[in-house]
């Protein structure tokens, strides 16, 4: 199974792929953050990450966890205040997307 979750942030265009595996054991979640590059319109990969699963996830949807990790390793401008608040807007506009309207 393939999720793709799109956002901006200062104009640049975010693409979240999230996918789901099989593993001996259970299942992982992998999500691979991609950011455009502006003029030429190629996306490069920003960071990656993954989370295994014995049996289920609590999430409020699929994924979640795997892409809150993935933006909490970004680096998206030196200054730390400014990242933390722009990683953050991408969380919420990412959640608001997945959620339905009644669980806001």
């Amino acid at each position: 199974m393939q999720t793709v979750f799109n956002t901006t942030s200062k104009g640049a265009e975010i693409v979240i792929i999230c996918r789901s595996e099989s593993t001996r054991n259970g299942f992982r979640h992998i999500a691979e953050i991609q950011v455009c590059n502006g003029k030429q319109g190629y996306f490069y990969t920003l960071n990656t990450a993954k989370i295994s699963y014995l049996n289920r996830t609590w999430e409020r949807y699929n994924f979640e966890s795997v892409i809150h990790k993935a933006l909490e390793k970004c680096v998206l401008c030196a200054d730390k205040a400014e990242n933390a608040k722009r990683i953050k807007g991408i969380k919420t506009r990412i959640d608001h997307k997945a959620l339905p309207v009644w669980a806001w």
